[in-house]
């Protein structure tokens, strides 16, 4: 205990000898705070700016996809429509080719219902 007493004693001597000492590390501490500060501020500063950068360049990189898309989308919607004048195009031969068929089978029964009704009049006429 003595001891302890003596060591505050020649600590607050100490102290008492060093008028300026408090004074000038609490201005130092100060100072370093407002360094620290300083530092902080570029700091952020410098990230603000990366994070732009990033953000701006996330932003070129999404128009550039969105501009590949939408010429992806209009060949695609080009590529459609050809092939649907295509199919229509189909469509109407394989339709005239079915109503020439149709008008080709229709004759053919014509001449057909024409020759047994000759035939049919020859026997009328051959019977009486």
């Amino acid at each position: 205990h003595i001891r302890q007493s003596q060591s505050r004693l020649s600590d607050t001597a100490y102290l008492q000898s060093q008028p300026f000492s408090i004074t000038h590390s609490s201005d130092l501490f100060i100072q370093s705070l407002k360094e620290d500060k300083g530092k902080l501020e570029v700091e952020k500063t410098e990230v603000n700016l990366i994070l732009r950068n990033k953000y701006e360049q996330e932003i070129l990189d999404l128009r550039e996809q969105k501009i590949e898309l939408d010429t992806l989308l209009k060949k695609n919607y080009e590529q459609n429509i050809l092939e649907l004048k295509e199919k229509i195009k189909e469509l109407e031969q394989k339709r005239e080719s079915e109503r020439k068929q149709f008008e080709f089978d229709r004759r053919n029964l014509e001449k057909r219902k024409e020759e047994q009704e000759r035939k049919l009049g020859q026997e009328k006429q051959g019977s009486e």
